[in-house]
């Protein structure tokens, strides 16, 4: 069966999730920049797929240094810096599941334990977005689409580990098959699906650490889009399910 016919006949739930993250390295004590991280997550039938972006760089001669290769991100070694994508794949109701890697495209999937890919991966589980009972309401609006905003701050003494500033996105208009959530609590208290999460935090001076750096101003920003499939992703996407149902006769072994 081509992937072409297999897009016409099979139904293709979809959306999409967005995670912008400014955070600081726990052991080099510097800021890294995870922007535009983009997942995808998919129903088709009774098989789910999560699409999961894995940055790829090719480095030039540039970067050899004393005969080895060193990875950085001086642009004059890099020649070009892309996403390529990773799946994991599973049947509804199945313990285990196949991750189909980047760099083997012509493997049988590794087999995974989908408890445990979720546990670890709050991006595909979905969000336990609550609200602090500190913030204190700032403002509400409602944009010309019917969103609703809010954005609350925190009025206690700062600290790096809570947001000065949270604001929600809501939108009552939301529509998907795929049952998803970035807060389940939020989406039932305000009767609204919550699509979007900003938590940003107020610069930090060195002197407010005991030995820590600097901190720049910071911000996680979490976003579910439910727009159109392109049809590169739609061939991708059937061509890794191809590969599973050809394979998933492993996971039984």
């Amino acid at each position: 069966m081509s992937a072409c016919t297999l897009v016409k006949t099979q139904k293709i739930d979809h959306l999409t999730v967005v995670l912008n993250i400014d955070m600081l390295d726990a052991t080099t004590r510097k800021m890294f920049y995870m922007h535009d991280d983009t997942s995808m997550i998919c129903r088709i039938n009774n098989t789910v797929v999560y699409r999961q972006s894995v940055e790829f760089t090719q480095y030039n001669q540039n970067a050899l240094k004393n005969g080895r290769m060193e990875f950085s991100d001086d642009k004059s070694s890099i020649d070009e810096r892309t996403n390529i994508h990773r799946f994991f794949i599973y049947k509804l109701g199945s313990e285990f599941g196949l991750v189909f890697e980047p760099q083997s495209p012509q493997s049988k999937g590794t087999r995974f334990k989908v408890d445990s890919l979720l546990k670890e991966n709050p991006v595909f589980a979905g969000g336990t977005t609550e609200q602090d009972d500190r913030n204190k309401l700032l403002s509400k609006k409602v944009t010309k689409n019917g969103k609703v905003i809010e954005k609350y701050v925190n009025p206690g003494v700062a600290d790096i580990n809570f947001p000065d500033t949270t604001t929600f996105e809501f939108d009552k208009h939301w529509k998907s098959e795929i049952d998803y959530s970035l807060s389940k609590t939020l989406d039932k208290s305000s009767g609204q699906k919550l699509t979007r999460v900003n938590l940003s935090f107020k610069p930090v001076l060195q002197q407010t650490l005991t030995g820590g750096p600097s901190l720049p101003k910071r911000s996680i920003d979490m976003r579910i889009l439910n727009k159109a499939i392109s049809k590169s992703d739609l061939d991708e996407i059937m061509s890794v399910l191809s590969r599973f149902k050809k394979n998933e006769g492993s996971l039984n072994q």
